[in-house]
């Protein structure tokens, strides 16, 4: 159960995984797949900034570590690892030697294929990155979190039409998947192609509860758009979200300045 609301990659969903992964831990306090789920939550909560990543990185940390001391051998504890020293970190070579552990312990294992994908986009070995998320694709070919994944990639190498159809596909499994839904707008919004872009991006803020990610991506778009009562509204929503103890995070700020020129 919580690995089902983990991937669903919306605040509720991610709250109510942590929920059921530590409901696990308290009927096993040594399983160590639980922890490990526990970590994932914690480190998909910072990727999308609902709360200070560096701190919710660093809670993630320890409850790795705490997987691994139950079972070193657990690949999923160990393509964990391997996000957060890409994440937190920023340690390209620790984070590669992590996946290609967790691959080796499990080769069937999509999310692992998938992640070290972005890491090699990340630095620059796109050929390696396709093939990486060619052989996740192979594995689960129906997982919206693996074709999802798959658009990002395109995404990043600015294979904005691969990205679309990508989506396409994630959203046939499952029309209101929210990555997927926000992944291609970007990539519409990429191609100038703003009014495709807009109702996909608004259905993605308007499933994640207005999350401040989905809003600074929102007011992005609506900034290239010329929208710019909508985006002061956006700013000003941010900005009451942060009067009222939200995180908030500054990058929310940087899309939308930069969409303003």
């Amino acid at each position: 159960k919580g690995r089902f609301y983990w991937s669903k990659r919306y605040e509720g969903g991610l709250n109510k995984a942590m929920e059921e992964f530590e409901c696990a831990i308290r009927d096993d306090s040594n399983y160590a797949l639980a922890y490990s789920g526990v970590a994932d939550t914690l480190i998909w909560r910072g990727l999308y900034s609902l709360e200070c990543p560096r701190d919710l990185f660093s809670r993630a940390e320890r409850y790795v570590g705490k997987a691994l001391s139950i079972n070193s051998r657990l690949p999923e504890a160990h393509a964990s690892l391997a996000l957060i020293q890409l994440s937190a970190h920023w340690d390209f070579a620790a984070a590669e030697n992590e996946f290609l552990w967790a691959i080796e312990l499990d080769p069937a294992q999509p999310l692992a294929h998938v992640y070290y994908s972005w890491m090699l986009v990340i630095a620059d070995r796109y050929w390696e990155a396709g093939v990486a998320a060619k052989r996740a694709q192979d594995l689960d070919p129906f997982s919206p979190l693996v074709m999802s994944g798959v658009v990002w990639m395109h995404l990043h190498i600015r294979e904005f039409d691969q990205a679309i159809e990508a989506a396409d596909k994630c959203l046939e499994v499952d029309p209101n998947f929210l990555v997927a839904l926000y992944l291609q707008g970007m990539a519409y919004m990429c191609k100038g192609q703003l009014t495709e872009a807009a109702p996909l991006m608004e259905r993605a803020t308007a499933l994640s509860g207005r999350a401040p990610f989905h809003l600074g991506l929102q007011g992005l778009l609506y900034a290239k758009m010329g929208r710019t009562k909508e985006v002061e509204e956006i700013v000003q929503e941010l900005d009451g979200l942060r009067a009222g103890g939200r995180y908030v995070p500054p990058h929310c700020y940087a899309y939308i300045y930069a969409g303003l020129g």
